[in-house]
């Protein structure tokens, strides 16, 4: 009679290739919902650049912008984005409130608002 064998058994190797399986199963998936995260990230981001960039244009003009709500699109980065800038008066008659929002394909916003002197009317 032989002795017994030193080794795994095929039910051993399958339950082992089944857990390996899972995990490995497991890191794809995660890899794949950080890329997705990253893409989200990186919308929010530029959204968040496209309305600095709206903002510091109202700011940096000559004159203050005029009062009242203004729309319009902006390609940055290869993407149009959909600017929405609100400008009101404050309290304060030497300030008006500059408020900008951003929209983006993929529901990327970004929201922005500042305040500008004025002469006083």
């Amino acid at each position: 009679m032989r002795g017994r064998e030193h080794g795994f058994t095929l039910i051993e190797v399958m339950v082992a290739m089944a857990v390996l399986g899972l995990a490995v199963l497991a890191l794809i998936r995660l890899g794949a919902a950080n890329a997705l995260t990253a893409g989200r990230v990186e919308d929010v981001l530029l959204a968040d650049i496209v309305a600095e960039n709206a903002v510091v244009d109202a700011l940096t003009q000559p004159e203050p912008p005029p009062l009242g709500e203004t729309s319009g699109t902006v390609v940055n980065a290869g993407v149009n984005w959909n600017v929405t800038r609100q400008v009101a008066r404050t309290e304060n008659a030497r300030l008006i409130r500059i408020s900008v929002a951003v929209r983006g394909p993929g529901g990327a916003a970004g929201d922005l608002t500042a305040f500008r002197g004025v002469t006083a009317p």
